[in-house]
């Protein structure tokens, strides 16, 4: 294959084919069975295509156009009159483009039902109204921005370990892999602040501040990176469960000191890129440029620019205008469904606050940078060819290499579907079970750890939505754990063997099913992905 030439989507609403007269086992054959062009030189090996997410959040199994010319010749298909002599989508078309790997033939035909749109007798469709996406498909509130960053890291994390073609997905030949700079950066509120919720949003009480680099491409966690300090003026506020620094001796400084040193190693003009950790992005942004001294204007949300995704993506209009007039920020003035910003804003600002982290996130999910206070900071500057290379964004005369956050709280509530608003950094590591259930209590030091920890189990592993099905179904007591690695196995080996064919199946049923899991099963989540696993599979 020569290169990018764009993409033609396979299966699904819309396809950009129909071979075979619609027979799915008959396309799953040609593209995953044991003849396949696109099976590697490994016969027992996956096959691997494109996984499309959009803007709405709808998911898309695509090829490339040299991969549908061989797999047409392949086949027996006329490919004069089969395929499209120029591509139906590019990389601009989708959120982002990452890989989906299918072992066999059973594997993509299950992933194809759950794309399938249902039938209106001989009545054309009018949206994706499949199992997988009719509850992003009738309007577009942007959902697929944050699934799409969840994507972003698989994608990063198979460009890091020299397991990707870039070219082949539409982006730029990275120039950064040797020098960028992996970081996680943590702290903990005081929950019993009193003070009116804008003002602890804005000026958060800091009990503590942690900090851990990553070893890349190894995605270990570098020896003595990790620091943790107490705020001197805040060390003898009362909050329970604190833990010990498992990594190093705890210090006590003041503010300044401490952001002092967070910028030497933020700022270090010897690496490349940095792309930075946290657990609540807005809340970060805020402590960090009220508290701590540190300069956040330019840093971008997202790794969007870093990879060098279209930092523009093409949005589909909303089927027969049925759910208002939509705005530039996706969403629609008269759908009840899609939550205003100012709302979400007071809806999160006035929850009740968790012991770490404490002021919920003013920044809306799916947008493209923090609200609020924080808006004036999604100046991201413009695409530059600076001495970081391309697919950066940093300002061209900045001494400072470009920072990219990363906020892995967004990222989880995105693959579990569901507002998991509170969850600690602790709390999503025993999910993990990468953290026992009995061993809860804060220190910034030690979760910054584990947010790497987290970070890498995410972007090594499964798409979004099969990482989520494997998750829920692993979810199992310590008593039941053997058990649970086998459901987790069949979850991973049937990634979309939940989907069934039910015509009548409530959209925010899909959304609330992860929810009812939750509730229906104990809180210990498998981390179940091997460090070096490639394997990929879905995104809804």
């Amino acid at each position: 294959m020569n290169g990018h030439q764009g993409f033609i989507q396979i299966a699904g609403f819309r396809p950009s084919v129909h071979w075979f007269q619609y027979d799915d086992k008959k396309l799953a054959e040609a593209v995953a069975g044991y003849a396949s062009p696109l099976r590697s030189r490994e016969r027992d090996g996956p096959v691997e295509i494109t996984l499309g997410i959009k803007h709405s959040g709808t998911s898309h199994l695509l090829l490339t156009l040299d991969q549908a010319w061989d797999v047409a010749r392949a086949a027996g298909v006329n490919v004069s009159s089969a395929v499209p002599r120029r591509a139906t989508y590019s990389v601009g078309d989708f959120e982002s483009v990452s890989p989906i790997q299918f072992h066999g033939v059973e594997e993509l035909m299950k992933k194809m039902a759950g794309l399938k749109p249902k039938s209106h007798r001989g009545r054309p469709d009018k949206f994706d109204n499949s199992q997988l996406n009719k509850q992003f498909a009738q309007f577009d509130g942007g959902e697929g921005v944050g699934r799409g960053r969840f994507e972003h890291g698989r994608v990063l994390y198979r460009v890091l370990r020299g397991t990707l073609n870039t070219k082949l997905y539409g982006l730029p030949e990275p120039t950064w892999t040797r020098s960028l700079k992996v970081l996680s950066l943590v702290f903990n509120t005081w929950a019993r602040d009193t003070r009116p919720s804008k003002e602890r949003l804005e000026m958060p009480m800091l009990l503590d501040v942690g900090w851990a680099e990553m070893e890349v491409p190894d995605f270990v966690v570098k020896p003595r990176s990790m620091e943790h300090y107490f705020v001197e003026k805040n060390r003898y506020m009362s909050q329970g469960d604190k833990m010990m620094f498992e990594h190093g001796e705890s210090r006590s400084m003041d503010l300044a000191s401490i952001g002092a040193k967070l910028k030497e190693v933020i700022n270090d003009k010897r690496t490349g890129p940095v792309v930075l950790l946290v657990h609540d992005e807005q809340i970060t942004r805020n402590a960090l440029r009220n508290l701590l001294g540190v300069d956040v204007s330019l840093w971008e949300t997202g790794i969007k620019g870093l990879l060098g995704y279209p930092s523009k993506v093409k949005r589909e209009a909303s089927p027969a205008g049925r759910y208002g007039v939509k705005r530039e920020n996706g969403s629609y003035s008269s759908d009840p469904r899609v939550k205003r910003e100012d709302d979400e804003y007071s809806r999160r600002a006035n929850r009740p606050r968790s012991r770490s982290r404490s002021p919920k996130r003013g920044i809306k999910p799916d947008s493209d940078g923090p609200s609020t206070s924080s808006r004036h900071e999604r100046r991201l500057s413009s695409p530059s060819r600076s001495r970081w290379g391309s697919g950066s964004s940093g300002s061209s005369g900045s001494a400072h290499p470009p920072v990219y956050v990363i906020d892995v709280k967004l990222l989880y509530s995105k693959m579990m579907q569901s507002d998991y608003g509170g969850e600690s950094v602790v709390r999503m590591a025993q999910r993990f079970r990468q953290r026992d259930e009995g061993k809860d209590g804060w220190c910034a030091g030690n979760e910054a750890v584990m947010l790497l920890q987290l970070w890498h189990m995410m972007i090594s592993g499964l798409p979004i939505d099969d990482q989520r099905l494997a998750h829920m179904a692993g979810w199992v007591d310590a008593s039941s754990s053997a058990s649970g690695s086998a459901a987790a196995a069949s979850a991973v080996q049937n990634p979309v063997e939940e989907y069934v064919d039910d015509d009548d199946v409530d959209p925010n049923d899909i959304v609330y099913n992860a929810v009812a899991a939750k509730a229906a099963v104990p809180t210990s989540a498998r981390g179940m992905y091997d460090s070096d696993t490639d394997y990929d599979s879905d995104s809804d």
